[in-house]
């Protein structure tokens, strides 16, 4: 909606003006409320005003690449879907093929909520994360839970031990 636009204009405009106009890259990635009219076509207008390197009208998952970190910006609303996020396996593989540098996820679904009755995770987790698996992942930042809270999944990154009786 264009009066959100205005407010997230203004935003962005004051986080500028306060870094005194130095050069700042923003990065953004759509969550399950930028998609309108079943599409991100607005939101893409929006983000090209801080940034022209991503695009997620093609792209479900987009590389950005800095001197010394690479962001992986993940689509996890591309399904269309809002009510659950989603990872597309396929443009994420092509993406993480020849990574040499440190890899920072971000995305706006969590991998799993902590709340039984929330179902807005990522539907495709196990999948998402074995292919993250012995890639050089630091951390994976993510929205949607409108709070902050943290999750330990074992003692080590992407460590999970179930065992069967």
């Amino acid at each position: 909606p264009k009066e959100y636009n205005n407010s997230a204009i203004c935003v962005f405009n004051f986080i500028k003006n306060k870094l005194n106009n130095k050069s700042v890259e923003f990065i953004f990635v759509p969550g399950n409320h930028d998609l309108c009219n079943n599409e991100f076509k607005d939101y893409q207008e929006f983000i090209k005003r801080y940034n022209h390197k991503i695009n997620f009208i093609t792209d479900n998952v987009s590389l950005y690449e800095t001197a010394y970190v690479n962001y992986l910006l993940i689509n996890t609303s591309f399904h269309k879907e809002i009510s659950y996020g989603n990872v597309d396996l396929v443009q994420l593989k092509k993406h993480l093929r020849g990574i040499s540098k440190p890899i920072i996820v971000v995305m706006h679904h969590t991998l799993m909520s902590r709340y039984a009755e929330d179902r807005s995770g990522i539907s495709n987790a196990y999948e998402f994360l074995k292919q993250l698996e012995g890639k050089r992942v630091i951390g994976i930042v993510h929205g949607h839970t409108h709070g902050y809270s943290d999750i330990l999944v074992g003692t080590k990154f992407f460590h999970l031990v179930s065992k069967i009786k």
